[in-house]
C-alpha cells in the first residue's frame, strides 16, 4: 500500500504543482498562488510517509514518527488552501480575505495544538502514525481529525456555493469533483474515529481497517488534484471529443441550422463551389457562425418577460446550468419563430437575450448541440407555450 498509493499521489500532484507554478508566475492571483499551496502540501504529505523518505528523515532528526506529523499537519493546510481558493471564487476578493483570515487563524491554532500534544506523548511509531497515535495519544488524532472533519465539511459548503459564481462549465465540473473527494473522505474520518475508540472500547487497534482508509485518503487526494486540474485541461478535452466526434456532430448541427435559417433565410449566405467542398470543420464553423446570426435576428421576436415565463418552467426541472440555459435558449428561439410566423411585428433587436456565453470554439459546438437536442423536446415545448401565452396576454 505505502509503495503504490503514496508515490501515485505525490507524483499526479508533482505534475500539477510543476504547471500551476509556471501560471502562478504569470498572473500572481489569489487563486494561483492557493492552488500552488494545495499541490504543494499534497506533495509534501504524500512524500513524507512514503519509505524512502519516512526513514532517513527519522533517522537525520532522530524521531521516528515526525515524518507522520508534517504529513497530518500538510493535510491540514491543502485544507486551508482549498478554502482560499474557494473563497476567491464565491466572493470579491476584499471579502475573500475577510473570512480568509480567521480561518487560517484556526488553522495555525490547530497546528500548534498538535505540535504540543505530539511533543507532550512521543513514543516511538515506525509505522502506521495514525493509529499508533490513537494509543499513545487519542487527544492528539482527536484534535487533528475534528479539524480534518469540519476543514472538509467547509470545502464542501464553499464549493456547492462557488459552483453558482463560476465562469465555465469546467470550473463548475472541478467545484463538483471536489465536492466528491469530500464526500469520500468521510470513509478517512470513520476510520480515524474508529481509530480512537477502538483501544479504549475493545482493547484493539486499528491496524485491521488501515488499508481502506489510507486509500480513501489516497483516491481523495488524486481527485482534489484532478479537481483543481480540470479548468485547465478541460478545454483540451473539449477539443479532443469535439474532433472525435465531429461528424456526428455536423449532422446534429446541419438539423438546427435548418430549422433556423428557414425562418430568417437572409443570414444564409451562398457558397462557392470551393466552399461547399472545403469539409466538415468549414461546415460547423459556418453552422455556428449562421446560427448565431439567426438567433440575433429572431431576438426582434422575443420579449424578456416571455424569457422569464420560461425560464420558471425550466428552472422547475433542475437541470444542470449548461442544460437550462439551452433548454432556455431553444425555448426562446421556437417562441420567436412562432411569432415572426404568424406576423406579429418585430421589436428592437435585444443583445442581451443570450443565457450562456461558452468559452472557445469547442464549448459553443457543445452548447448549440445541447440546444439542437433540446429543441423538440417536451420540455421546450411547455416553456415555449408559456412564452406565446405570455406574450399573447400582454398584447391583449
Amino acid at each position: 500500500m505505502t509503495t503504490i498509493v503514496y508515490p501515485l499521489c505525490a507524483g499526479i500532484a508533482f505534475l500539477a504543482l510543476l504547471y500551476r507554478i509556471r501560471k502562478a508566475v504569470a498572473v500572481p492571483n489569489l487563486a494561483n498562488i492557493g492552488l500552488c499551496g494545495i499541490f504543494f502540501f499534497i506533495v509534501l504529505g504524500w512524500g513524507l510517509v512514503t519509505p524512502w523518505l519516512w526513514h532517513p528523515i527519522a533517522e537525520t532528526v532522530g524521531i521516528s514518527s515526525l515524518g507522520g506529523l508534517l504529513a497530518q499537519i500538510s493535510v491540514i493546510a491543502i485544507i486551508a488552501c482549498n478554502t482560499v481558493v474557494l473563497l476567491h471564487y464565491g466572493y470579491d476578493r476584499k471579502e475573500a480575505w475577510r473570512r480568509v483570515t480567521p480561518r487560517l487563524a484556526l488553522v495555525t491554532a490547530v497546528v500548534i495544538t498538535m505540535v504540543v500534544l505530539f511533543n507532550a506523548t512521543y513514543t516511538d511509531d515506525r509505522a502506521a502514525f495514525a493509529v499508533s497515535r490513537a494509543i499513545s495519544s487519542p487527544a492528539y488524532l482527536a484534535v487533528y481529525i475534528s479539524a480534518f472533519a469540519v476543514g472538509q465539511y467547509d470545502v464542501r459548503r464553499l464549493a456547492r456555493r462557488a459552483i453558482r459564481a463560476a465562469p465555465t462549465m469546467w470550473v463548475r465540473r472541478a467545484f463538483r469533483v471536489i465536492i466528491a473527494a469530500t464526500l469520500l473522505q468521510l470513509i478517512y474520518i470513520l476510520g480515524r474515529v474508529a481509530d480512537i475508540l477502538a483501544p479504549l472500547l475493545f482493547g484493539i487497534s486499528g491496524a485491521a481497517w488501515e488499508p481502506i482508509t489510507v486509500a480513501a485518503l489516497g483516491v481523495g487526494s488524486i481527485l482534489y488534484t484532478v479537481g483543481w486540474f480540470l479548468p485547465d485541461v478541460g478545454p483540451l478535452l473539449s477539443e479532443a471529443w469535439v474532433q472525435l466526434r465531429r461528424r456526428s456532430f455536423e449532422r446534429e448541427l446541419a438539423g438546427l441550422h435548418a430549422t433556423l435559417v428557414t425562418a430568417v433565410p437572409q443570414v444564409a449566405r451562398e457558397l462557392s463551389e470551393r466552399e461547399a467542398g472545403d469539409g466538415t470543420a468549414f461546415r460547423i464553423t459556418r453552422y455556428l457562425v449562421e446560427n448565431r446570426d439567426a438567433q440575433r435576428s429572431l431576438t426582434a421576436w422575443m420579449n424578456p418577460a416571455a424569457t422569464a415565463a420560461a425560464t420558471r418552467i425550466v428552472d422547475a426541472e433542475r437541470l444542470s446550468p449548461e442544460k437550462r440555459a439551452a433548454a432556455i435558449e431553444a425555448a426562446q428561439l421556437r417562441a420567436a419563430i412562432a411569432a415572426k410566423a404568424n406576423g406579429f411585428p418585430a421589436g428592437p433587436l435585444d443583445p442581451d437575450s443570450r443565457i450562456a456565453e461558452p468559452d472557445g470554439r469547442a464549448e459553443e459546438i457543445l452548447f448549440q448541440l445541447r440546444v439542437a437536442r433540446v429543441f423538440s423536446t417536451p420540455l421546450v415545448g411547455k416553456a415555449t407555450q408559456a412564452m406565446i401565452n405570455d406574450a399573447g396576454s400582454r398584447r391583449q
